[in-house]
């Protein structure tokens, strides 16, 4: 979001996929300085109702088309919020038509699928985010950092764990 052309423009982006994930999504990138969401696009009626009522921007295109949307003149850029076997062809797509793409883990299924993705993101000269659960948050940079310094010497075993107990469905 801080590439844009111009401070004064707003940024247009297309939710692609507005399911339990997309749609905390879309709550989340319209909270940003100069954002504005174009369009939405799923392919189940419930998830395109609840995030056309969530969604500021009430002149939002609604579509079960993510061509359409990922190509519009209106998109910059595109989060891709939908079952991982569409993550490739539907980021591919965005930076094809030179959108700037965050996508949601797992980025792909294929080696074939990330080269394919590279390529894209590479000769379109845009820049992909891939979603990938906290991975960035200063805690984890940190505990990398002091275990990449060898001050905890060998490291036999990390032990994790996510607690997945949350109030609406996962995955």
């Amino acid at each position: 979001l801080l590439s844009q052309r111009n401070p004064n423009e707003r940024i247009g982006v297309a939710a692609v996929g507005v399911g339990t994930r997309g749609i905390y999504l879309l709550e989340h990138f319209q909270q940003c300085p100069n954002t504005e969401i174009r369009f939405i696009c799923d392919l189940y009626d419930g998830n395109l109702r609840r995030a056309e009522r969530a969604c500021a921007n009430k002149k939002a295109v609604i579509t079960k088309e993510w061509e359409k949307a990922v190509s519009s003149p209106d998109v910059d850029a595109v989060f891709v919020a939908t079952p991982d076997f569409w993550h490739a062809p539907m980021t591919i797509r965005a930076a094809q038509n030179k959108k700037h793409v965050y996508v949601e883990k797992a980025l792909c299924r294929t080696l074939e699928e990330a080269k394919g993705i590279r390529k894209a993101v590479k000769d379109n000269k845009v820049t992909l985010q891939l979603g990938h659960h906290q991975n960035s948050d200063a805690f984890f940079v940190k505990g990398r950092e002091i275990y990449k310094t060898g001050q905890l010497g060998k490291v036999a075993l990390a032990p994790t764990y996510i607690d997945r107990t949350n109030p609406w469905p996962e995955w």
